[in-house]
């Protein structure tokens, strides 16, 4: 897949995992306005995380 970036829904420098259920595909522009707006991605479902 060409052109997306990883975004760890729990921050790695807040504890959050290495692991795919902690993580979410995002173009990288989306990425950038998700870390400079201060946006939150959620899981889709609760148990997810």
């Amino acid at each position: 897949m060409k052109n997306v970036t990883i975004h760890h829904i729990v921050e790695k420098a807040k504890g959050g995992a290495e692991l795919n259920f902690n993580s979410i595909l995002l173009h990288p522009n989306c990425h950038r306005k998700v870390h400079s707006r201060n946006l939150k991605v959620k899981p889709t479902r609760e148990t997810d995380l």
